[in-house]
């Protein structure tokens, strides 16, 4: 069975049997439910739907138009009515998801939150309140420390980065990406200033990213918001050289202590899903583990990294942006992955590696097949990304 909304105010979905030979009257019965960001708003059964093979037959769904609207999803699940030869009543055949809003922009902003101070060394600038203390890297472009509530968050400088770990169908361009230098990104940094606001620091950091040896590929312009409850809001606005091949990803890193691996997200889950890689997944919020998330590939690769979330929290941080992200928590980090050619070989960083993506090409098919399709590539001239974490 397919679904797709057909007039969704008057809550009339329309179906099409793609069975060959059977009327889902003789084989299917539907289970829903409407959620609203993972809050169940309505749920039921259809039982009786007549409609022969190949045909398309419209259903309504109750109080459907009622509880449409931002970030709320209708999800149909197929069920087989009656016992067959190998399969038994119950199991469950599919499903469709269907988006019940038009997709936008939030509107992001840090509240003022108290006081903050500003101080400057030769090498950062260094933000304090009653609860944190938060130093920024003059020659990284990114937060090197950050302390809330006497509580460390993160245990490495914050970093941009730009490749993943090869997955089995990057083989071939892979080489392409090392000659770029995506696998060995250094920033430069050419300006970074600061201002308190009063209850808000601005800094604004113009720099760009490039292997030692190469141009740069990707220059951007960037403003961090900082207010006094340790909320970051970061909006970046990026170039990128053209001449250089699409790239494997592009978003930051953060490394969390070990302990902090609790995970909720808005997203495609509960596997692993990627921009071409998600049709046995639906936008559901999802709470699970550092462990959890991992796909153990026998080889090691790029893994359990989740497509389109609305929120992600990691531990004690959450983030979202004003258009969906990606992200991936680990406890192996990309060069490991990269390094390692069998999973038992794998050592533990120590940390939670926490990647935000603005994001990430897709994951198929050039292992033996042909390369990756243009709208699965990360190779957008400019960039424009805004973030909140806190």
């Amino acid at each position: 069975v397919h679904a797709a909304g057909k007039d969704l105010a008057a809550g009339t979905v329309e179906l099409w049997n793609v069975q060959d030979f059977a009327d889902l009257a003789d084989t299917v019965q539907i289970r829903y439910e409407i959620k609203k960001e993972g809050t169940l708003l309505a749920e039921g059964e259809i039982r009786e739907i007549t409609c022969p093979a190949h045909e398309k037959v419209c259903i309504t769904i109750p109080r459907l138009g009622e509880l449409s609207g931002d970030q709320t999803y209708l999800k149909l699940t197929y069920v087989q009515k009656a016992d067959q030869a190998l399969t038994r009543q119950g199991r469950v055949m599919g499903f469709d998801q269907i988006a019940l809003f038009e997709e936008r922009e939030k509107v992001l902003e840090i509240a003022e939150a108290g006081a903050v101070a500003l101080e400057e060394n030769d090498a950062s600038w260094i933000i304090t309140s009653d609860r944190i203390r938060y130093v920024f890297g003059k020659k990284k472009g990114a937060f090197t420390e950050l302390v809330r509530d006497c509580k460390a968050l993160s245990e490495a400088p914050m970093t941009f980065e730009t490749l993943r770990a090869p997955v089995d169908n990057d083989r071939k361009v892979r080489q392409v990406w090392e000659e770029a230098g995506y696998d060995r990104p250094w920033i430069r940094v050419y300006d970074c200033t600061a201002e308190n606001a009063g209850e808000k620091v601005r800094i604004h950091c113009d720099f760009s990213i490039a292997s030692v040896y190469r141009q740069p590929f990707l220059r951007a312009k960037a403003l961090w918001e900082v207010n006094a409850d340790g909320q970051i809001k970061l909006t970046l606005d990026a170039d990128k050289d053209m001449t250089f091949p699409y790239m494997p990803r592009f978003g930051l890193q953060l490394v969390l202590p070990e302990d902090q691996d609790q995970v909720e997200y808005i997203g495609y889950g509960p596997t692993e899903s990627y921009q071409d890689k998600h049709r046995a997944c639906w936008v559901d919020r999802f709470t699970t583990t550092v462990d959890e998330l991992l796909e153990d590939y026998v080889k090691p690769q790029e893994n359990g990294s989740h497509y389109h979330c609305a929120f992600v929290k990691v531990g004690e941080l959450k983030a979202e942006g004003t258009k969906p992200i990606s992200f991936n928590a680990s406890y192996y980090t990309a060069q490991e992955l990269t390094e390692k050619m069998h999973n038992y070989e794998l050592e533990k960083s120590g940390h939670v590696i926490w990647h935000l993506d603005y994001g990430m090409s897709g994951v198929g098919s050039n292992s033996c097949g042909p390369e990756l399709l243009k709208q699965y590539r990360l190779n957008e001239e400019k960039m424009h990304w805004e973030l909140v974490i806190g």
